[in-house]
């Protein structure tokens, strides 16, 4: 199978569904611009709901049933936003509530439902990665991470131990050596450098924290060089911003490594990022057959100590068996500009056709936990022609890929945007910026250091920024699959 890349240049940034700023703690620059007094209307209320409201009126059922707070004109919810800068991306904070509250975070929209199936084995569920420097300790890491945490107020944020614990209160008993996958010798996964845990956010989001340092990282270099990517862990000129050296150990990151989504098709999944999108498979870094018992406690380790707690079924709560059943995880990475999409597929060994593959029944962007990838055109590019370009194909090939209304609203400033379902019913936001919006974030980007393909002023690839950490890169361009 071919891919080639799309006829469209993305950029990446991507929307957070109930992040809240709790998470700020571990870096950051907050952007000034923000939807303080929350927004509402009909326009707003179709462009993120159309698909929702749509199934409601066909089920015949009400819309907040399928987790749809009324934004409309004459509803009674409103959105609020902000967005929050980190090396190479944006992370766009949303909060829906109450229009009547003097205190707009008195009351969020939330849903029990999904608080409750906080598994990442979900089709579509996403989970944020983290990308740790090079020369920090992420077993420390993690350790301080839950310290300071934890000190904030924020005692829902936890990582799981790669070793079996039985309640909570086991979880700071265990040896530092069980706070994280490790891989540093050389014969080991990814040639040595790699490590990953995965964490609880403020409000059960999915979070990873992942290094890729010694021959794990080479393959990285090489993969951004060949697309000429961006990533502050390759740029020479690269230091710590205030911002992160403030906060000390947590702040030890390159920003973001990828938006991990789960899927019941590597195919479909890379057919749409890589083929119609114009992703780059990363080939290099794609990994098959795994299981085991430290797997299973890092992926699910929270919702076995639930299930535990509440006499739940496994399977109720989503969680997959990788130690006692066939399953194991294949994965695959595509490359975009400035940040990478993993496609994570639970499948039985020697079937790929037959995984594990639980759905939430609802769909909505409002959920809490969500996420939605969000890709950046280019200004010239018509969104209008862009969207019917992307439905065209994607009907071809998959037949359920489907498009909310465009949002272009003055009170937005600049900002203009569509809500998408892809092909596995990931949630997809295309956007553009221009006017205030567009100046707004170039300025913040150059006083962060972020990176980006948006603007010349934030691209060292019109400098030969990369020409020395690149010189030594191998060629990874490839078609075929």
């Amino acid at each position: 199978m071919t891919y080639s890349e799309g006829e469209y240049r993305v950029f990446t940034e991507f929307n957070a569904s109930h992040i809240h700023c709790g998470i700020s703690h571990t870096h950051l620059r907050n952007m000034p611009y923000t939807a303080e007094h929350g927004l509402y209307g009909d326009n707003i209320y179709q462009g993120m709901f159309a698909k929702e409201l749509k199934d409601a009126e066909e089920k015949r059922v009400s819309p907040e049933s399928l987790g749809v707070p009324d934004i409309s004109k004459e509803g009674n919810y409103q959105v609020r936003w902000n967005w929050v800068l980190f090396d190479n991306l944006m992370v766009k904070l949303l909060n829906f509530s109450p229009r009547s509250k003097a205190d707009i975070r008195s009351e969020d929209y939330d849903d029990q439902e999904m608080v409750r199936k906080s598994s990442p084995a979900y089709i579509a569920a996403p989970h944020l990665a983290f990308w740790v420097q090079d020369d920090t300790d992420l077993r420390e890491y993690v350790m301080e991470l839950e310290r300071r945490s934890n000190a904030a107020g924020f005692e829902k944020i936890k990582c799981s131990r790669m070793t079996e614990i039985k309640n909570e209160e086991d979880r700071y008993s265990v040896p530092i050596e069980a706070f994280a996958n490790v891989y540093d010798s050389e014969d080991s996964l990814g040639g040595g450098g790699l490590g990953w845990v995965y964490c609880k956010g403020p409000n059960g989001e999915q979070i990873e924290f992942i290094k890729f340092a010694k021959s794990s990282g080479d393959k990285i270099r090489d993969a951004f060089c060949a697309r000429k990517s961006l990533t502050t862990k390759i740029y020479p000129a690269y230091k710590d911003n205030k911002y992160k050296r403030n906060v000390g150990l947590p702040g030890e990151l390159y920003g973001l490594h990828h938006l991990g989504i789960r899927t019941s098709s590597l195919d479909e999944s890379i057919d749409f990022f890589s083929g119609i999108l114009g992703g780059t498979l990363m080939e290099e870094l794609k990994g098959d057959h795994f299981f085991g018992s430290a797997l299973q406690n890092a992926l699910f380790q929270q919702e076995m100590i639930k299930a535990r707690q509440t006499n739940a079924n496994y399977d109720d709560l989503g969680i997959g068996d990788f130690v006692k059943s066939d399953l194991e995880i294949s994965l695959r990475f595509v490359l975009f500009d400035n940040f990478i999409l993993e496609q994570l597929m639970y499948a039985r060994k020697g079937d790929k056709t037959n995984g594990y593959n639980p759905r939430h029944e609802r769909s909505s962007p409002a959920l809490i936990h969500n996420m939605q990838i969000g890709l950046q055109l280019q200004n010239d590019v018509k969104m209008n022609d862009f969207m019917h370009d992307v439905l065209k194909k994607s009907k071809s090939k998959f037949g359920k890929v489907i498009a909310n209304p465009i949002v272009d609203d003055p009170k937005l400033n600049g900002y203009k945007f569509a809500f998408v379902k892809g092909p596995m019913g990931e949630q997809l936001v295309f956007s553009q910026f221009t006017g205030k919006m567009a100046d707004i974030i170039k300025s913040e980007m150059l006083a962060y250091g972020s990176l980006s393909t948006a603007y010349e002023e934030t691209n060292p690839w019109t400098w030969d920024g990369f020409k020395e950490s690149c010189s030594e890169a191998t060629d990874t361009s490839h078609a075929e699959l």
